[in-house]
């Protein structure tokens, strides 16, 4: 009897959980006359996407904190320098083929066609392993035996290790992104343990580099595995395009790749600076500096999906209008959460990486590039839009605009690359924005309309 009251309290709040889910489900249907996509689809697959950024971004934070505690910086520093370059030499494995195998996916390509693609990135990734190979030898003769030897053995593993990420194409190509979430978590947790396991038996930078390449090649390999059985035999009578064979899919995949190689090396080339001018040190110290600033900007970035919803649930007419009012509003949110974080920072280095006070002051600075996040705002409107040809456009200049300003300031130091990092991204989110608002003229949407 003691129990009844407390029965009925759990059964009231879980049917009054259900009448809120029924109402939001009833206002997404509603919608849907209005955006012409069906929301309740967006909604599920961005609430997914959304919980597999932020896991990812507890798992990293978790790993840092342990290794803050443990790691000697040089080593860290060292350590991500070769994952940095190994990244630039993966642009030779084709890495816009995720775009095209996703796509292909949709359309209603064959098991066997992505098994083309598959071995084709490993081809590739073989032309990247002679290259480190190459590498290695430089700094053989340069006499860095070291780095000879950690190029040396990175290189073995290249083919398969970017080959083997290809589940999450066609697992997003297959709208399958609850697995997705599921398969990534599980990785990373199996990364995250193998290299707490690792680094408390030992800091050789040698076996660290095995120890991560090992660990995600056969993670994402065994992953694949169960991702094709997914994947039909037979194509799909009912859709045909040209990115059903394997061989077109390659031919876009190429293109993609050469578009994509100038945002890889941007994304790549502050570490590699940082490295030959100050040494692995610096490298660690930059690093743990951006890291809270990151995982904040991440989560700022996961607010494009309510952005995009929101433009596509108003009138075209008014989207002009928005855009100013909608940038200066997150970045008067942004301000204040960038002055709690000046002023908090110093106890988080302290409670979670004390080994790195003399990041604080860069964190501090860094934590400035919050207000770049403002560009969610024009870029949901160019996806909105279906500008892709602009937003192309953009990701290159942009691209061009960062690495031109971290060499350029670079002799300056961490603070030099920092700066052109933030004067990047301040001339990208002013560049979207002129471009966002000559997009939602009122001749342009007619034009788009027609």
């Amino acid at each position: 009897m003691a129990f009844k009251p407390i029965y009925a309290k759990i059964k009231n709040e879980h049917m009054n959980f259900n009448k809120i889910r029924e109402k939001i489900k009833t206002a997404l249907i509603w919608s849907q006359k209005y955006t012409r996509i069906d929301m309740l689809y967006f909604a599920k697959g961005s609430f997914w996407l959304t919980s597999n950024q932020i896991i990812g971004a507890l798992i990293n934070f978790v790993l840092s904190v342990f290794i803050a505690h443990n790691l000697p910086k040089e080593t860290y520093g060292l350590y991500k320098f070769i994952l940095s370059v190994i990244g630039v030499i993966a642009i030779i494995t084709l890495q816009g083929m995720s775009t095209a195998i996703t796509q292909a996916v949709i359309t209603g390509t064959t098991k066997k066609d992505i098994l083309f693609c598959f071995w084709k990135k490993n081809q590739y990734g073989i032309i990247g392993t002679v290259v480190s190979i190459l590498l290695s030898a430089y700094y053989y003769y340069q006499g860095d035996n070291l780095l000879f030897t950690c190029f040396l053995i990175s290189s073995f593993f290249i083919p398969l290790f970017y080959s083997s990420t290809i589940y999450v194409n066609i697992l997003n190509g297959k709208n399958e992104f609850k697995k997705l979430n599921y398969y990534q978590t599980i990785s990373k947790i199996v990364y995250l343990l193998a290299m707490i396991i690792t680094i408390t038996q030992t800091t050789n930078i040698l076996t660290l580099l095995i120890v991560y390449f090992t660990v995600i090649t056969l993670t994402n390999l065994i992953i694949l595995k169960f991702t094709f059985k997914k994947i039909k035999n037979d194509p799909n009578p009912e859709i045909t395009s040209n990115l059903t064979t394997g061989k077109s899919i390659v031919k876009y995949g190429k293109n993609l790749s050469v578009i994509n190689a100038l945002e890889t090396i941007s994304e790549q080339f502050d570490k590699i600076l940082i490295f030959h001018y100050l040494g692995a040190k610096e490298v660690a110290i930059f690093l743990f500096a951006v890291i809270p600033p990151e995982i904040m900007k991440d989560m700022l970035r996961s607010l494009q999906i309510m952005v995009f919803t929101k433009f596509l649930n108003s009138d075209k007419k008014n989207w002009q209008a928005k855009i100013l009012p909608s940038i200066l509003k997150l970045i008067f949110i942004i301000i204040p959460l960038i002055i709690i974080y000046i002023i908090i920072s110093p106890i988080i280095y302290k409670l979670f990486f004390p080994n790195y006070l003399e990041s604080i002051a860069y964190s501090q600075i860094y934590s400035l590039i919050l207000i770049t996040s403002a560009t969610i705002i024009p870029y949901s409107v160019l996806y909105a839009k279906k500008s892709q040809k602009k937003i192309l456009h953009l990701s290159i200049t942009s691209s061009i605009i960062q690495i031109s300003a971290i060499v350029l300031l670079s002799p300056l130091g961490i603070i030099g690359i920092m700066t052109g990092k933030l004067l990047a991204g301040i001339f990208n989110l002013v560049l979207a924005t002129i471009i966002s608002l000559k997009e939602t003229t009122k001749k342009s949407l007619e034009t788009t309309n027609l």
